[in-house]
């Protein structure tokens, strides 16, 4: 994984790559990347690509979760109303409405739990490169989540059986229901989170041709740095990134409120971002220098530095020295 660096500005001093550039206005493609792999910059003054602010398919990202989530609703009446159907011509000697409502509880404890399991599928993808990690929240999650399932659709059974006069009254103690269930809904619970990591796809690539194509200028002094994200890939501005923290063999990088997961090391991002006014305050810390506004020194001699997010970052008072000459003067 690379990032790419686009300079917004002709002007003298605009960074470029050692070996190369491209000038839009000279119509040359003369790509360069810096060290590491991580600082190929270009100068740009075109708008980039014609095309709606859609994207060439016209498929917005809200549009893909719509189609998405209405065709997986769709689904599961489908299968709702197959079992229903195959409850009541296997059990003739029972009220038709007994299946209907077995098989619609279920249902409603799906769609109640579709909010958790929709951010789990996004965290999980977001850190597939903890493998370890990813497998016990998965297995702890499933648990939590067929717990909330099991529980909404028994309640919701007991209740409306009383509500039509009669009962309902497993032979099972509780702890066998749920674990009879929770092999079922293991199963549906795999099947549902990739139709989520599907739809969560697709919108993550309608966001990306919509941003590719919508070809809006920006400031002409602004650099971009292009962010790949797990399937996502963002255009993010410079000045915009206040802190990038090491995680092993990725960074995180903090932007607008969110944790972008790029993988690179932060020595390589030192190196290419220095002349950004990037400086490492910590072993496992880069900090914009232009970002700072405050600055406590500590008894044991380190420092804690607040940015103007209004996060506090520590930072090790070997690393002093180089904030204190990456900021400008008052």
């Amino acid at each position: 994984m690379t990032f790419e660096l686009h300079s917004r500005s002709p002007a003298s001093g605009a960074p470029r790559a050692a070996n190369g550039a491209t000038d839009s206005e000279s119509g040359e493609a003369r790509d360069g990347q810096g060290p590491d792999g991580c600082g190929a910059v270009t100068n740009r003054t075109g708008a980039g690509t014609s095309g709606v602010r859609t994207g060439t398919s016209g498929w917005t990202s809200r549009r893909v979760l719509l189609a998405g989530m209405a065709l997986w609703v769709a689904l599961l009446m489908i299968q709702c109303s197959v079992n229903a159907l195959s409850y009541v011509s296997e059990h003739p000697e029972m009220p038709a409405w007994h299946g209907w409502t077995l098989e619609m509880t279920s249902v409603v404890g799906w769609l109640l739990i579709t909010p958790l399991h929709w951010r789990l599928v996004r965290w999980l993808t977001a850190h597939t490169h903890r493998p370890l990690l990813v497998a016990g929240v998965a297995v702890a999650a499933s648990v939590v989540l067929s717990l909330i399932h099991v529980g909404t659709m028994m309640s919701l059974r007991i209740a409306i059986f009383a509500a039509a006069g009669d009962s309902y009254d497993p032979s099972s103690p509780w702890s066998a229901i749920f674990l009879y269930e929770y092999r079922k809904d293991v199963s549906a619970l795999l099947q549902i989170g990739l139709a989520f990591f599907l739809i969560q796809w697709f919108m993550r690539r309608a966001e990306l041709n919509a941003q590719v194509s919508a070809g809006v200028p920006r400031p002409r002094s602004e650099t971009i740095v292009e962010v790949q994200d797990s399937a996502s890939l963002h255009f993010v501005p410079l000045r915009e990134i206040d802190q990038v923290a090491a995680a092993g063999n990725y960074v995180e990088i903090a932007w607008r409120g969110r944790t972008l997961l790029h993988r690179t090391t932060l020595a390589a991002l030192e190196q290419a971002w220095a002349p950004h006014g990037f400086v490492r305050i910590h072993r496992g810390t880069l900090v914009r220098a232009a970002s700072v506004v405050r600055i406590e020194t500590l008894k044991s001699g380190d420092f804690l530095v607040e940015l103007g997010t209004g996060a506090l970052v520590r930072g090790s008072r070997r690393y002093r020295a180089a904030l204190d000459g990456a900021r400008p003067a008052p």
